[in-house]
């Protein structure tokens, strides 16, 4: 049975994806599946089309559906997968540098 997962990760990019050029963040991924682990496998399928790369997941849970989350951004991306059960949703890429 399939359920709405929120992952939040910790993804590689490719330098010029971004205007800062970092390549290391966290992100928020909301996707549709039947555990963490399905939801890991379809989101790093997804992000090998970018070149991306999850280096760790910090969290996955499931997401009450019926629920309205504060974060506007967050709420949104719920909603939105809620609407297409083949969704991949992805937050605000929060980049840091490596010292």
């Amino acid at each position: 049975m399939s359920e709405l997962w929120n992952v939040r990760a910790e993804i590689m990019v490719q330098p010029e994806d971004f205007a800062s050029g970092d390549t290391l963040g966290f992100m928020n991924i909301v996707t549709w599946a039947s555990s963490a682990e399905t939801a890991q496998e379809k989101i790093e399928h997804y992000f090998k089309s970018f070149d991306w790369h999850i280096v760790g997941v910090e969290e996955a849970k499931v997401l009450d559906v019926d629920h309205i989350y504060e974060d506007e951004e967050f709420h949104g991306m719920t909603e939105r997968a809620n609407a297409n059960p083949e969704a991949i949703i992805c937050g605000t890429f929060h980049s840091y540098k490596v010292n």
